[in-house]
């Protein structure tokens, strides 16, 4: 992974305290380094004053990643290309912080598979996996990442002009991934590669690491179901509000107040309510607000997403009072 994406994570990383949140099943019990956060958004505040950001500026720290990054990508600081964080977020990639804290507002997480090796010159290439929720869509993603691509396809080739990049599409699993393959000039290898699944951003190397992500993701459900059982009561509770008048709201705002309002309540009912229609027991909690009865200014995007939820949840009832479902 490159020297910028690497110090995007870190930056993100360092401010909030680490935690165990969901992607934890998904990242594997073979991580050697395990980073997450909760909340990039909710956490911001804590940017400076977070203990792990020392450590992320140790000198001692900085090497060891020095060390084992990829030692054909060149110092391009003096390339006349930006080179700084926020040189590079600004200039190349024409993002502020507050449009990045947009695109990434909620949980992340990192993790390096083969450190120690990479450590002692015994690995060839990284293994890493990198997950966070993306409010964005695909086609803004896939525009971020083509960027990206193109600046690192420019640095390795100052080294040696003989690479050659290509970007690769892959269907798996419904999902379509999208792959670094390098020909350096003797062979034929896949850097890394990304994917946009449910809402998550995922970025790994190898290719078998990202697959593997997308995976778990795909079956978490399945998961749960495996190891629980049918689930018999439903609680969907997860709840975000932006506090802004219509006018000030972003696209990203918007759409993140919904999805997680309202439009995540119609994924998880669609997942579980077979099972409980099947097995004639169960219960669905709709968790809304005040809100969805009654708006108030500054809230308009919020109070469109309880309303809908509210109308969801009776519009449900609706249908399984119909289908004869209603009370098992």
């Amino acid at each position: 992974m490159n020297k910028f994406l690497l110090s995007f994570v870190c930056a993100g990383l360092t401010s909030s305290a680490v935690s165990a949140v969901p992607f934890q099943e998904i990242i594997g019990d073979d991580a050697e380094l395990f980073v997450t956060v909760r909340s990039f958004s909710e956490s911001r505040a804590q940017w400076t004053t977070h203990p792990i950001v020392e450590l992320f500026e140790d000198e001692s720290w900085a090497a060891f990643f020095d060390a084992i990054d990829e030692p054909e990508e060149p110092d391009v600081g003096d390339s006349g290309e930006p080179s700084g964080f926020t040189e590079v977020m600004e200039e190349a990639f024409g993002l502020s912080y507050d449009e990045l804290f947009e695109l990434f507002p909620g949980q992340a997480s990192l993790a390096f598979y083969n450190l120690s090796e990479q450590a002692l010159k015994q690995a060839e290439r990284q293994e890493m996996v990198l997950m966070a929720e993306f409010s964005g869509d695909a086609t803004r993603l896939d525009e971020l990442m083509q960027i990206q691509f193109e600046r690192n396809a420019a640095a390795q080739q100052a080294v040696n002009p003989l690479i050659e990049h290509e970007m690769v599409e892959e269907s798996f699993m419904g999902e379509t991934l999208y792959f670094d393959e390098i020909f350096n000039g003797e062979i034929t290898y896949v850097e890394d590669g990304y994917a946009l699944v449910d809402g998550i951003l995922v970025l790994a190397a190898p290719e078998s690491r990202l697959r593997e992500a997308v995976e778990s993701i795909k079956e978490g459900a399945q998961m749960a179901r495996n190891q629980f059982g049918d689930v018999q009561i439903l609680i969907n509770n997860a709840g975000f509000i932006s506090g802004k008048e219509i006018l000030s709201l972003s696209e990203a705002e918007i759409q993140r107040t919904m999805d997680v309002n309202v439009i995540s309540h119609l994924h998880t009912i669609r997942e579980f309510l077979p099972g409980m229609k099947r097995n004639k027991r169960g219960h669905i909690i709709t968790v809304s607000s005040l809100g969805g009865i009654v708006a108030t200014a500054g809230m308009s995007d919020y109070a469109a997403s309880k309303f809908g939820a509210v109308g969801l949840d009776e519009s449900l009832r609706f249908e399984l009072q119909k289908s004869g479902d209603f009370a098992f």
